[in-house]
């Protein structure tokens, strides 16, 4: 994703709130979580995350152009497969014929221990 669609998001909230908060401090994601799989997300005009690939029903299309499968969770299961997944989409340039016309990003998702 190009440089200046990371900065629209991050500069729409807070600097002390969320996701913006950790990315724009540098704050690293607590220890003991354990990686669960890769989403690729888009972040819409209501300053919130928006869609996931799957909202746009590419699991199919994933499939027949790259073998590509969600896990049992609905997750990119390797950093190799989320990143075909993400630039396929940005191939299009927000134009929402491949997917919705956001920006999209990829995300590794955590699970981390009930305590």
């Amino acid at each position: 994703m190009p440089l200046e669609h990371q900065k629209i998001w991050l500069d729409e909230e807070p600097d002390d709130e969320g996701i913006a908060k950790r990315v724009k401090q540098g704050i690293a994601v607590e220890p003991g979580g354990t990686p669960i799989g890769y989403d690729i997300l888009s972040y819409g005009g209501y300053r919130d995350f928006g869609h996931s690939w799957l909202c746009s029903g590419l699991e199919k299309d994933m499939h027949e152009l790259f073998g590509i499968r969600a896990n049992e969770l609905g997750l990119l299961a390797t950093y190799d497969d989320a990143r075909k997944v993400y630039e396929w989409i940005a191939e299009d340039e927000c134009k929402g014929i491949r997917a919705e016309p956001e920006p999209y990003d990829m995300w590794l998702l955590l699970s981390y221990p009930l305590s």
